[in-house]
């Protein structure tokens, strides 16, 4: 199977950092911590920014060959999904905002579904549950 630019260029990347280990492990290959029951990714920053490619949710999770910049990718089948629900809004409730810290990319800005904090009334209209992004992706 031929390797893709793809992850050729992530392994160039990823092995031209120099880094030390704090400390050092040894792998006791009679250990058994258990069955691992899948693999894969957090769905936040993932849906917003990924999540009306179809493409790229095929080479993740479906196990198909797919198109991508030219070449023909295996699907790498990652069957489990976390979402994180968010916490951030920059709409105004009575003036009040919330402080966007400049220490926090605004891509990993993650927009809650709670949209008027002085209401707990999750079936109003202070709820917003539709990530477009998120289901389109699912």
């Amino acid at each position: 199977m031929r390797t893709s630019t793809f992850f050729r260029t992530a392994l160039v990347l990823a092995s031209s950092y120099s880094v030390n280990a704090d400390i050092t492990t040894t792998i006791d290959p009679k250990s058994n911590w258990g069955t691992w029951e899948g693999w894969g990714t957090s769905l936040a920053w993932w849906a917003q920014q990924f999540g009306d490619r179809d493409d790229l949710a095929d080479i993740f999770f479906t196990l198909k060959q797919t198109k991508f910049n030219g070449e023909t990718l295996p699907g790498l089948g990652f069957n489990i999904v976390r979402y994180n629900a968010g916490a951030c809004s920059w709409n105004a409730v009575d003036g009040e905002k919330m402080v966007v810290s400049p220490n926090v990319k605004r891509s990993r800005q993650m927009e809650g579904y709670w949209i008027d904090w002085k209401s707990n009334d999750s079936s109003s209209s202070s709820w917003n549950w539709y990530d477009t992004r998120l289901l389109h992706l699912l």
